[in-house]
């Protein structure tokens, strides 16, 4: 798909970069350190466009990418209480 200006190609990269968060899925088998890490950089990249995310969204996209083992429900159920969860994420999991 050709863009025709700046507008039209930074319009673009905001939807695949959005695109990226919503399908973006952590496998049971993967490390999911590097798998939230990778979505806040996404999320921060949106930002840089002037394109945030809404924190109620993101923590939504966040908590359905995680994987339905063991591990994802013990981050999911924990965050729940927290103050924001994907702060309360980016904080367990972060390097």
């Amino acid at each position: 798909m050709i863009k025709t200006n700046e507008t039209e190609m930074w319009k673009y990269l905001e939807i695949i970069l959005f695109n990226k968060l919503q399908t973006a899925k952590c496998k049971p088998e993967w490390d999911v350190r590097q798998h939230v890490n990778g979505m806040f950089l996404v999320k921060a990249q949106l930002a840089a466009l002037n394109a945030d995310v809404q924190e109620p969204i993101f923590t939504n996209m966040l908590m359905r990418s995680l994987p339905a083992n063991a591990r994802g429900a013990v981050l999911r159920s924990s965050s729940r209480s927290s103050a924001t969860q994907s702060e309360h994420i980016s904080r367990r999991w972060s390097c």
